[in-house]
């Protein structure tokens, strides 16, 4: 290998790994705006945080409770799901591994 060869190579690494810190803090912040958005009533930006057939499954001791399948049906849970100013509470996000 030359030196024009290496760097070529150390590049792409570095373009690699720079694309993988981006990708790791937008998964980050997706996890804080869906927190966010349905502790304070903003149900349309939490049914986004899903894919437009995205599944939220609420299980019970391994049991499943409830399913909303697809935008609609997510915006719609939200929409009854308690959030600010009727009641104060809130998703806590810790560091993600």
């Amino acid at each position: 290998m030359n030196i024009e060869t290496t760097s070529i190579l150390d590049v792409a690494a570095l373009a690699h790994r720079v694309a993988r810190l981006e990708a790791e803090r937008e998964i980050q912040r997706l996890l804080v705006r869906y927190a966010e958005s349905l502790d304070y009533g903003a149900n349309e930006r939490w049914a986004q945080c899903f894919a437009p057939d995205g599944r939220f499954v609420v299980l019970m001791r391994g049991e499943p409770m409830f399913t909303h399948t697809g935008t609609m049906a997510l915006s719609d849970f939200a929409a009854q799901h308690s959030h600010a100013p009727d009641v104060y509470h809130k998703h806590f996000v810790s560091i993600p591994r």
